[in-house]
């Protein structure tokens, strides 16, 4: 067996460490700013030398999932090559720390939610023993259905990551103190991510009762009084897009503009549930409505991109673009919730409706990525006739 490695930065180099050395051909790349540079004691190669070695097969070993598939295409080669099940244990982890939540969001899956789960708070004791067996973990996202910083365990948790050189971020909602959290676990995340949805001009947020501009920028105006001047934390605002949110994109950029995240994320709303839920009807209607504005907003945000840019903020989007069979998650990721139940990614993570295992009971997590089950969900992710879980994603 022999292998062609596409990609060049952190995720690669974590495949490069599972693969035997004398089975790895190259490592390519389109990015021509990477080429030349070295990996893992490899050189990376031109895209293109993937003709040299024609019988290999190729690991997609990029985040850019769906970029690295049209480079593909474009070439002409056979995507019948790539390698569908990693050889390596997962590269990254979201992990729901609590399902309990302090805000009301109209839009949230939360509340179907079965009531055990959603007052349930995953403790330190079994956060180190589900992630201990995964040895190469190189970073943990603590995000749910809940709100992170009300899990009195997440210090914990952070300083425990620390200690393992694994890199840690959390999505809050930023409506909970950070003195909660403390000075040494804020300032020791890779990333702080703000979710910072339906933001209107009179401070309010149209779809999150019990939020306010005002508590989220008391605690901006902490953590920005008590950053201390070699802090690596990245500090980054999401914001998720609903139908005729123009004006939310005007006021989330104008809080970057004074508090100068390193990150500005747009997304458009997604759908939630698979074909099998009865929710499913309404969350496409949803997704599908706001697609319908995707242009307007990438216009929108491409307006303001230059500015931030000179500002030191970098600006993202996320379409609707399908994602089944150009997406990262099946072979670098996965998403497990707060009662130990492995789904494949966080916009999959309902468990009652599709799980592949349950943490001490199929299995630990090691033992559950390289299972049968996860196999054949991979298997139908690579293939046409999709796997009945990620067909519509996003829509």
């Amino acid at each position: 067996m022999s292998y062609v490695v596409y990609g060049s930065l952190g995720f690669a180099a974590h495949v490069l460490q599972a693969l035997p050395r004398d089975q790895v051909l190259a490592v390519v790349d389109h990015d021509h700013q990477r080429i030349g540079s070295c990996l893992a004691g490899i050189t990376v190669a031109p895209l293109e030398q993937l003709y040299d070695f024609a019988q290999a097969e190729i690991v997609l070993a990029t985040l850019d999932m769906a970029v690295a598939i049209d480079q593909l295409v474009a070439l002409g080669i056979d995507l019948g090559r790539i390698v569908t099940q990693p050889l390596w244990q997962p590269f990254s982890l979201q992990l729901e720390p609590t399902a309990r939540c302090n805000l009301s969001c109209s839009y949230c899956s939360r509340e179907t939610l079965p009531e055990s789960r959603k007052s349930m708070d995953l403790d330190f004791a079994r956060f180190a023993h589900w992630i201990e067996p995964l040895h190469h973990l190189k970073r943990i996202h603590l995000q749910g259905l809940g709100e992170p910083l009300l899990n009195r365990d997440l210090p914990l948790m952070i300083e425990h990551c620390r200690k393992r050189a694994i890199d840690v971020s959390l999505t809050s909602n930023g409506m909970v103190s950070f003195t909660r959290l403390g000075h040494k676990a804020i300032y020791s995340l890779y990333k702080l991510v703000l979710s910072i949805d339906q933001a209107n001009e009179q401070g309010a947020f149209l779809s999150r009762i019990g939020g306010s501009l005002g508590k989220l920028e008391d605690n901006l105006g902490w953590y920005l009084a008590n950053r201390p001047a070699d802090c690596r934390t990245r500090l980054a605002f999401n914001y998720v897009l609903c139908a005729g949110d123009e004006s939310g994109i005007d006021v989330v950029v104008d809080i970057a503009k004074r508090y100068r995240p390193q990150e500005l994320h747009f997304q458009l709303a997604e759908n939630w549930f698979i074909p099998t839920q009865p929710e499913f009807s309404g969350g496409h209607a949803l997704a599908s409505s706001v697609a319908a504005w995707e242009q307007v907003y990438r216009d929108q945000i491409t307006y303001y991109s230059a500015e931030l840019f000179s500002l030191g903020i970098s600006i993202s989007f996320t379409g609707a673009s399908p994602r089944l069979g150009r997406c990262h998650w099946p072979s670098a990721g996965l998403f497990v919730s707060v009662d130990g139940f492995v789904t494949p990614c966080c916009i999959r993570m309902d468990p009652c409706c599709f799980n592949l295992g349950q943490i001490g009971v199929d299995g630990d997590l090691a033992q559950i990525w390289f299972s049968q089950g996860y196999s054949k969900f991979r298997q139908g992710f690579m293939s046409v006739n999709g796997n009945g879980v990620c067909d519509y994603c996003p829509a």
